[in-house]
């Protein structure tokens, strides 16, 4: 399912939250960006902020109401674009990985801060997901680097190797012609391709180990994507464990309020009297609360839903690379032949240097406490 085709109340881009110039994200623009679409989901669906349903879906943070995240859920089936979603992660632009990988962090750091400074979760599972989040924020920056590195290797390689880029326009060239029909042309390439296959074969040979390691990266950064998914989910189920409690708490509160009505029968008129509009003011305050506590439970327990799909439509992808390779245990020997022939290929690193994007600008804090 693509950005454009899922229904919403209203949703933030990347570009909102990121800035224009990709510039990293702050705890303050994300708290500025949420509330905005947060207002404008909740007067747009006529429901109470705690009844949207928040879903990361690509590049967008969407807001849903129940209903729609219902939907949601039937629309993106387990198994929906497994074959697409293999090959975004395993050829995809990294600068795109590793964007959505910075998104769910920053989404996972901005609930988490919410739910720690307002007491929303408990202690034990703020010491628990804490340290998970920062290992998080080191893996997204390590593993996209070591991922740009070994692909500039390969690039390198490839560049060296000409017979590799002429054998494979040969190839689309081939297949452009024969779904034109145009069976003399395409004839004309076959003969070609088959002249140059050895060479070709050979010079992939060559590479193979770099690209097993790209892979090896790049699936490292998707079991990331799932240990982020988790995380979030964890929180969920914190917050919905804590919400649980605090909906017994109050529902004690309420029955204590009508057991001093009860008192007060016995009491006098008059005290009856202020008990009563006392009485009164306390229930319509405590169902209130409830009454937002049980719409933030249903939403939480819906956005579970959809993180527990994720999560497993990610699991599906990992299965699938991993088997694509036959297994990591020869993808890491690869790494250290990989290491190996880096340190022979650059005696002198004081002049040579490989090119990398910028896996920094997680977010920035203005305030570093």
């Amino acid at each position: 399912m693509s950005d454009s085709n899922i229904q919403c109340s209203a949703y933030a881009s990347l570009r909102e939250l990121f800035g224009s110039n990709g510039d990293g994200v702050s705890m303050e623009r994300v708290e500025a960006v949420f509330s905005k679409m947060i207002r404008i989901a909740s007067e747009q669906a006529q429901t109470h902020p705690h009844s949207l349903v928040r879903v990361v879906h690509g590049s967008r943070v969407a807001w849903m109401t129940q209903q729609q995240a219902a939907d949601y859920l039937k629309e993106s089936g387990e198994n929906a674009q497994l074959r697409e979603d293999v090959e975004k992660a395993l050829k995809g632009e990294l600068k795109h990985i590793r964007r959505e990988l910075e998104l769910l962090l920053v989404i996972a750091q901005y609930t988490f801060e919410q739910f720690r400074n307002n007491r929303q979760i408990s202690l034990e599972a703020v010491q628990r997901i804490e340290p998970g989040l920062q290992r998080r924020q080191s893996e997204i920056s390590q593993g996209v680097s070591q991922a740009a590195e070994s692909e500039a290797i390969v690039e390198n390689a490839r560049r060296r190797n000409p017979v590799i880029t002429e054998f494979e326009a040969m190839m689309a060239e081939f297949l452009q012609e024969k779904s034109k029909g145009n069976m003399q042309r395409a004839g004309e390439i076959a003969k070609a391709l088959s002249e140059k296959k050895k060479l070709y074969v050979l010079a992939t040979r060559a590479i193979e180990p770099d690209v097993r390691t790209i892979y090896y990266h790049r699936l490292n950064l998707q079991k990331t994507k799932k240990r982020l998914l988790h995380t979030q989910n964890e929180m969920c189920s914190s917050r919905q464990n804590s919400l649980i409690i605090e909906l017994k708490d109050l529902k004690q509160r309420l029955s204590s309020v009508s057991n001093q009505m009860n008192e007060a029968e016995t009491a006098g008129q008059d005290n009856a009297a202020d008990l009563l509009n006392r009485r009164d003011s306390l229930d319509e305050g405590i169902k209130r609360q409830m009454s937002h506590k049980v719409c933030e439970l249903a939403s939480l327990k819906k956005e579970s839903e959809i993180l527990d799909r994720q999560e497993s439509q990610v699991d599906s992808v990992i299965s699938v690379i991993s088997e694509q390779m036959d297994g990591e245990a020869g993808v890491k020997i690869n790494l250290e032949t990989h290491r190996k022939r880096k340190i022979r290929a650059t005696p002198s690193t004081k002049n040579k240097s490989v090119s990398t994007p910028k896996s920094g600008g997680m977010y920035s804090r203005k305030n570093n406490k």
